[in-house]
């Protein structure tokens, strides 16, 4: 089960025992810049070609601005896909 809440136009997500600053600045993911932010860590990239922003502190991921994206319904389908396998 998806620990995940849609917040305005943001996906928040509790995962514990997961870091994306580990994950998306090992060298292997190549599409994403670090952001200066108030959490612990923020990220800009894109997502089946559509820009997005996440976020991380603590067990809390933020992955803002969702419902900006022209393709909304698909990218929240395919974000929630994602995030089942990554709590799997």
């Amino acid at each position: 089960m998806t620990n995940y809440k849609e917040n305005g136009n943001n996906i928040e997500l509790i995962q514990p025992d997961f870091d994306l600053d580990e994950t998306l600045d090992c060298g292997q993911a190549f599409r994403w810049e670090k952001l200066e932010s108030d959490y612990k860590c923020t990220y800009t990239g894109f997502f089946l070609d559509k820009p997005l922003t996440i976020s991380h502190d603590g067990e809390k991921f933020i992955f803002h601005n969702n419902k900006n994206q022209v393709q909304y319904d698909k990218l929240n389908n395919l974000l929630k896909k994602q995030i089942k396998l990554i709590i799997l």
